[in-house]
């Protein structure tokens, strides 16, 4: 992508591998983190929010600009992680609101095609 193209990993001046080691060293290392420091909830929260981003949203970048759709769930996710952080819960209907209008969410779905 041009946008793109000028950064470490697409010109070549860091490896694959080890971009994914880092990315995967710090992932592991925050999700932890969250689970001693925070709480479970909000540590699998953020496995989730990783996880739909790495697994759902990324490749779908190349294929489509719907990927949009797929993004607003990880882009707001860090909502609910705090939410979690603070109530160790999610069930209350305000955490699912301020999802619902994290600006992450109004921004997406401005760009879609």
């Amino acid at each position: 992508m041009r946008r793109t193209r000028k950064r470490p990993l697409a010109c070549r001046r860091l490896q694959p591998a080890t971009a994914l080691w880092f990315g995967a060293s710090l992932s592991v290392i925050g999700v932890v983190y969250l689970l001693i420091a925070v709480n479970a909830l909000a540590s699998l929260l953020a496995v989730l929010t990783l996880t739909s981003y790495l697994v759902f949203y990324t490749p779908l970048k190349r294929k489509t600009p719907l990927c949009t759709l797929v993004g607003v769930v990880p882009g707001a996710m860090p909502t609910l992680i705090g939410w979690a952080a603070a109530s160790n819960s999610i069930s209350s209907e305000k955490a699912w609101i301020l999802y619902a209008v994290h600006p992450c969410n109004r921004h997406e779905m401005r760009e879609l095609p």
